[in-house]
């Protein structure tokens, strides 16, 4: 094997024409990134509470109407059976929690043939919504712990009805008021579509 040795005093090689020499590493310094994460951690605090508010909003939203459309059934159901059908407070999704005005905990539409409010005698659970699972409440002014609608689809009660359905702590704007007048007729407000909706 031949070993060639390149005299000290020899021509270096050349570099080729594109060689820009060492290049210097590229990163964040440490002060650089602080300042990243801190930028970053005002946002994070300023996006955060606006989202959950978009979380409440949402779920109440979505308990409030679960309410509506039960209520639009036992009308609709009293008009088609010519007969009084009710919705009321129930955490056992068989029997009414009487005096009870605290709807989150659950409510059940059935038949009530002798307009007493009351699962009794030939009475028929049409649907049970199960309590909700988080600490909204949803609760009924004046007591009101059952809602009826007579054969034409008319409320029981001349004064109507209303509920409040909030967050807690309470979330203005996630919250949700219910309210009807005897017709039957029902709306959803909120504190910005109505003031007394607090």
């Amino acid at each position: 094997m031949q070993i060639h040795y390149r005299p000290a005093h020899a021509t270096p090689m050349a570099a080729p024409d594109n060689y820009q020499g060492a290049r210097p590493a590229h990163g964040f310094t440490l002060v650089e990134m602080l300042v990243v994460m801190a930028i970053a951690g005002v946002l994070v605090a300023l996006a955060v509470p606006s989202f959950n508010t978009v979380i409440q909003s949402n779920r109440t939203s979505t308990e409030i109407n679960a309410l509506v459309n039960d209520l639009q059934f036992a009308r609709a159901e009293s008009q088609r059976r010519s007969e009084t059908i009710s919705v009321c407070v129930s955490g056992n999704g068989s029997s009414c929690n009487t005096g009870n005005n605290n709807w989150q905990n659950g409510w059940i539409v059935f038949s009530d043939i002798n307009s007493d409010q009351t699962v009794d005698g030939a009475d028929a659970v049409l649907h049970v919504q199960q309590p909700f699972t988080n600490t909204d409440t949803l609760v009924g002014a004046a007591n009101l712990s059952a809602i009826s609608f007579n054969r034409i689809g008319i409320l029981n009660t001349a004064t109507g009805i209303s509920l409040r359905l909030a967050t807690t702590p309470v979330n203005p704007a996630a919250t949700r008021c219910l309210v009807s007048g005897a017709l039957g007729i029902l709306v959803v407000q909120t504190p910005a579509t109505a003031p007394a909706c607090q």
